[in-house]
């Protein structure tokens, strides 16, 4: 479920991805990420904290996610 809020796409580089499903960008956040010793690559953990508006892309429309993440940013 989406908030009927709109806020600005956090600014952390290497932690906030795009990707589209369906013709809607999905911003992700990663929290963490694991190495894997037997495949020798990092396994990223994302989670979805918003749709970003397709009239300014630098703006999104945020899930209950969000705060999760700020929740994580702060401990």
């Amino acid at each position: 479920m989406y908030l009927d809020i709109i806020v600005d796409i956090p600014n952390e580089p290497n932690k906030i991805t795009y990707g589209s499903k369906s013709n809607v960008d999905y911003v992700y956040y990663e929290y963490s990420s694991i190495y894997d010793k037997k495949t020798k690559l990092t396994n990223p953990k994302r989670a979805t904290i918003g749709k970003r508006l397709k009239e300014n892309p630098l703006k999104m429309q945020p899930n209950h996610n969000r705060r999760k993440k700020d929740y994580i940013m702060i401990n």
